[in-house]
């Protein structure tokens, strides 16, 4: 990240000068260096005042001055809100003259009443005097308030760097103190830890002298105003000090990329979140300290007056904006300029932006750094806990991506080659194995039976123990297809490799992950998941809808998942990881490679998993409407998840939920579109989905639509279709029924921008070709079968998996075929065709011998192919 071009110049103007730095000199001496630079300012016209006049402040150590802007004559019987502002300028500079344009500005766009403090400055006053003065300018305010027409509940208090210390520590002595109320508080680029020789990363990443503020002139600045050492631990010095931060008035902390304080004004956020105070975080990418005070020359601080008048005012006008909301469940922490892309964004999430729902957390990240972050809905509707870039979420398989750093580190290692075959370290497990490499299990061209596809054929609930886990897996009898052939998603390989770091290193993938890649990165928020009862700091509930309202979708699984998921990180903490796609600061630019490379089958074709996608390593690769794009999802309990990396323009978007009917893929998606949409091409989902829906619909005649239904069947796909009749409306079988849209000519569309065509060939249409934005697929019409209790009675007996470790009896119940595994009943078996049923999502095909006798019958489960049974009564 580097300075824009205005920052940048007002840099060189300020090193040229040779006023900075300020430790040689006398603080006077210094005082008087920085007013050379501050004029003559530019030729900017000043905001007319309706009334701007100065009185004096009564303190314990004298009166100081207090210059009141009053920007409009209130109508009468009104009140007006006030801002309480206190100038920058390290305790020993500022004044009210180099704060006119500023508050000016205030006022008039912020619509209050602004009095600007000219508190007392080193070296004529040391702490705390500034602290007194401070609060008793709030205090008279509040006294005065009728005498200008100021309402005392609508106070803010305000100030920037050393001004907004003084805002800071104002507010929480007013809280400890009973009063005066604040209802809001203002923070730019303050400093909030005077500690000596602090240590945040910024004093020493933009500290060292090419950004204006220079590191060693901050502990001179220090020194001058606390000249008793032990006073830099006193709270009132240093406010991040403070016991507790609950009961504080709602915040805005603006920052400044290049500031060698960002990560104070940083910190003061953090710890206003986590105390449930509503808290706004906006720090501007490319410029300065002191860039608010320079709006007239520096575009970023402009936006970010901008952004103080419009929260300002809400206060002003009736506290609807999200900012003045008291409770817990509106409070915005945000992190990045509320810029016109990100308005845009937030109409994206429009739809979770309320306090009643689940949603989402954002991140969009460019150039290394989060450029805007913020929580759409709730974390928890029990508790009215807003979902923020701090939110811990369950990201589902995004965390495979993690599983293969931690394989690719130890392959560096020495300890395993990807060229190995799986049962070279698992020799339990079947001799196809052999053909099965450690690249193949984390591509998804292994071939292997997905384990919770094949779990939930049992009826039993799983534990979430890792040794129930394994002897699924090790008992598979078969692979779904020769490896490498195809790609075909599964998460087995995964919890493989999980266990192989274990037996490899001795340490869990969890520990190992710590030690080896969330520690390097700074990843403090994010952890595998190894116990589904232990208390995650942040961690957001998950919920599925029920009716009108929802309901919680737990995860029920313990440690057994990790490494195919299992991640709980936080927005904020993920732009640490993606930004090592590009540092390659853990495993080397060697491993980024090659997680980052598509997958090759043995013909030599990609292994594609969608239209100009294929999977590398973990991750999905291809191209977005022609940009190159790395990208991968989740979803676990009620948690869904999405990221697209753009490698090329250096952006990210990251979209974690709380809600399974979320649709973080399609939200990711939109907001990439609105930041790089320019430098994309066409839509062509949208070219296809938008003429769909808006397609008339078309009579079709009852009698006509009937000739289309019965059941459709893909073989390949292992997956068979229903259409049926509803009234006079064709519909598909689901819970509820998908009703089919007739567009004319055997065309129809459905949710999702799906749209279904009947080809016919014959005297009745023998094809349905079912198309999406993924592409089309097609189903071949089957013969219907219609059994009779009769008919059932063939079918009813006892059939066995020992891979899967159960017997399903198979009974005629009330006309119908019911299936149990042991007590529990798991459905209905519903007739398809000959030989053929379906249930829950599964197609189930009879086995016959050559005389026609039933010998058992195979299981297509999606992620699961060819699962024999076999008929052992």
């Amino acid at each position: 990240m580097t300075l824009d071009p205005i920052s940048q110049a007002v840099v060189n103007a300020i090193t040229t000068s040779g006023v900075v730095p300020f430790r040689p000199y006398h603080p006077v001496e210094a005082r008087n260096n920085l007013q050379r630079i501050r004029r003559p300012r530019p030729e900017v016209p000043a905001h007319p005042m309706a009334a701007l006049w100065e009185e004096t402040i009564p303190t314990p150590e004298g009166g100081i001055t207090v210059r009141i802007h009053q920007p409009r004559v209130p109508a009468p019987g009104e009140t007006m809100g006030a801002v309480i502002y206190f100038h920058g300028g390290g305790f020993f500079a500022g004044s009210l003259d180099d704060t006119d344009l500023l508050v000016r500005q205030i006022a008039l766009d912020g619509d209050v009443v602004v009095f600007n403090i000219d508190y007392r400055l080193v070296p004529e006053a040391t702490f705390p005097v500034a602290v007194n003065d401070a609060y008793a300018a709030l205090e008279w305010v509040a006294a005065e308030s009728a005498r200008f027409g100021v309402d005392p509940t609508r106070l803010v208090v305000a100030g920037d760097s050393s001004g907004g210390n003084l805002a800071i520590v104002t507010c929480l002595q007013a809280r400890d103190r009973g009063g005066p109320a604040i209802a809001s508080q203002v923070a730019i680029y303050p400093s909030v830890d005077y500690r000596r020789r602090a240590w945040y990363p910024s004093r020493t990443q933009w500290g060292g002298g090419d950004y204006f503020l220079i590191a060693d002139d901050i502990e001179w600045m220090l020194d001058n105003y606390l000249p008793n050492p032990d006073d830099r631990e006193d709270w009132r010095a240093s406010p991040i000090l403070a016991r507790s931060f609950a009961g504080l008035p709602p915040a805005l902390i603006v920052t400044a990329s290049h500031d060698p304080l960002v990560d104070e004004g940083k910190a003061y956020a953090d710890r206003l979140a986590e105390a449930g105070v509503p808290v706004e975080y906006a720090c501007f990418d490319g410029t300065i300290h002191g860039f608010v005070s320079m709006a007239a020359v520096i575009p970023a601080g402009a936006r970010a007056m901008g952004l103080i008048c419009e929260r300002i005012k809400a206060v002003t006008v009736c506290a609807l904006l999200l900012l003045t909301l008291v409770s817990p469940a509106s409070a915005q922490y945000i992190i990045g300029a509320r810029d016109d892309k990100a308005v845009r964004v937030d109409s994206v999430f429009r739809a979770f932006d309320r306090t009643d729902s689940p949603g989402c957390a954002l991140g969009v990240y460019e150039n290394g750094a989060i450029r805007y972050a913020r929580g759409y809905g709730l974390a928890s509707l029990e508790h009215s806990v807003p979902i923020s870039p701090r939110t811990a979420l369950d990201v589902g398989s995004i965390s495979k991506q993690f599983t293969a750093m931690a394989m690719l580190l130890l392959e560096k290692d020495g300890k395993l080659s990807l060229e190995d075959p799986i049962r070279k370290l698992y020799p339990e497990m079947p001799a196809y194995a052999d053909r099965i490499t450690w690249r193949r299990a984390l591509s998804q061209t292994s071939g292997l039976r997905d384990l919770w596809s094949m779990w939930g054929q049992t009826g039993r609930t799983f534990a979430g123990d890792t040794v129930d886990a394994l002897n699924v897996i090790f008992h598979s009898a078969e692979p779904n297809y020769e490896p490498g052939e195809r790609y075909l998603y599964t998460n087995t390989g995964w919890i493989l490799a999980a266990q192989a770091v274990y037996r490899l290193t001795g340490k869990t993938l969890a520990q190992f992950a710590e030690e080896r890649i969330f520690t390097p990165l700074g990843m403090r928020d994010t952890r595998f998941l190894v116990d589904r009862a232990a208390v995650i700091p942040n961690l957001a509930e998950s919920y599925s809808p029920r009716e009108k309202s929802y309901r919680v979708q737990r995860n029920p699984y313990d440690g057994a998942i990790m490494g195919a998921g299992g991640i709980h990180t936080t927005v904020e903490d993920f732009g640490r990881w993606l930004n090592n796609y590009d540092a390659a600061a853990v495993g080397g630019r060697d491993i980024i490679t090659t997680m980052t490379t598509a997958t090759r089958l043995n013909d030599g074709k990609p292994a594609t998993s969608g239209p100009g996608l294929a999977y590398a390593v973990g991750l999905t690769v291809g191209t977005a409407r022609g940009l190159p794009v790395v990208a991968h999802g989740g979803s676990w309990g009620g948690f869904r998840g999405h990221f697209l990396r753009f490698p090329d323009q250096h952006f990210a978007v990251a979209t974690f939920c709380n809600l399974t009917t979320s649709g973080p893929d399609s939200l990711a998606q939109k907001v990439a579109a609105i930041y790089l949409g320019d430098r994309m091409e066409p839509d062509t989902v949208a070219a296809w989905a938008e003429p769909l829906a808006r397609a008339p619909r078309v009579d079709v005649a009852a009698a006509d639509l009937r000739r289309l239904t019965g059941v459709w069947r893909n073989i390949e796909r292992g997956e068979v279709r229903r259409t049926r009749m509803t009234g006079d409306t064709l519909v598909s079988d689901g819970t509820p029924p998908t009703p089919y849209v007739p567009l004319g000519g055997g065309r129809f569309r459905t949710e999702g921008a799906t749209e279904v065509r009947f080809e016919v060939d014959g005297p009745a249409p023998a094809r349905m070709v079912v198309r999406t934005a993924a592409g089309p697929a097609t189903f071949a019409r089957a013969d219907t079968v219609a059994l009779d209790a009769a008919a059932l009675a063939e079918y009813a007996g006892d059939y066995r998996s020992d891979e899967i470790d159960v017997t399903h009896s198979w009974k005629v119940e009330k006309g119908q075929l019911a299936v149990y595994a042991g007590y529990r009943r798991l459905g209905v078996l519903e007739p398809s065709y000959r030989d053929g049923f379906t249930r829950a999502g599964s197609v189930i095909d009879v086995v016959r011998d050559r005389k026609g006798r039933i010998t058992g019958f195979l299981v297509e489960a999606g992620r699961v192919r060819h699962l024999r049974f076999t008929r052992v009564r």
